[in-house]
Order: structure tokens, then sequence, then C-alpha cells
């Protein structure tokens, strides 16, 4: 669960980065939709998805998992430099939005206190999706 107000900014940033995705911006699109579904797995994997004991210790589902957000904030940086976002280049990005996305992203994955709010992103991450995939069925449908 999130706050009304995290709701809201994940709904804004889902279609920030749908905005990217869209499907009728073709080769001139910024992000893929690869990426997309690359970013997902990281989050829903850095998380617990059901309640279990871990070395003993009861570890509640949508908690942190501490050892693989730890490989996943290195596979993140490792696929966003494969990419071609390096540091540099994040930085000179045209587009403003584009920028954006991937800065709040990485932070998020950074180990820092925002850290916590990482699982948000599923909202934004599934938003930005669904919509793609049903303006891409729709225009598959239409043409």
């Amino acid at each position: 669960t999130l706050g009304w107000k995290s709701y809201g900014e994940m709904l804004d940033y889902g279609s920030k980065f749908f905005d990217r995705l869209a499907p009728g911006e073709g080769a001139d699109a910024k992000l893929s939709s690869a990426l997309a579904y690359r970013m997902l797995r990281i989050v829903k994997s850095s998380f617990y998805e059901k309640s279990e004991m871990v070395d003993g210790q009861y570890m509640k589902r949508g908690a942190i998992n501490l050892d693989q957000f730890a490989q996943n904030v290195a596979k993140l940086r490792y696929f966003f430099g494969r990419q071609g976002f390096s540091k540099e280049k994040i930085k000179n990005l045209e587009d403003k939005i584009s920028r954006e996305l991937v800065t709040l992203f990485l932070k998020a994955f950074d180990f820092s206190k925002d850290s916590r709010f990482a699982r948000d992103y599923l909202v934004a991450l599934n938003y930005a999706l669904f919509k793609f995939r049903t303006e891409k069925k729709s225009n598959i449908d239409n043409g």
C-alpha cells in the first residue's frame, strides 16, 4: 500500500514513462518497453513476494530483501550502462522527461532513505506498461 500523495506521484511518473514508450513514436521513442519490463522485474525481485521465514527471522510480504536489493542495484546500474545511460549521457539527455525518469529511478535504487519507496515504482511501471499494451492492441485492431 502507499499513501494518496505517493499514489498520485506514481501515476504521474507512469504517465511520463508511457509518453516515452508511446507506440506512435516508433524509432524515436526514448525508452523501450523491454527496458520497462526489465525495470519491473528488478523492482519485483527486490522485495519479498510472500511472508516467509528467512534465517530464523519472519519477513513480511513486501519487505525489502536486502541481499537481492543489493544485487539489483548493481544489475540496474549495469543494465542502464549497457543501454547507453552513463552518468554523463543522463546529464546531457536532450529529453528532459527521459532524464527525470531515469534519474528518479536510479535514485530509488541507491541505498538512500528514498530506497524504501522503490517498491512504489511498481505502480508507475505497471500503469505505463498496461496503457502501452492497450494502445498497441488498439492500434493493431484499428490498423
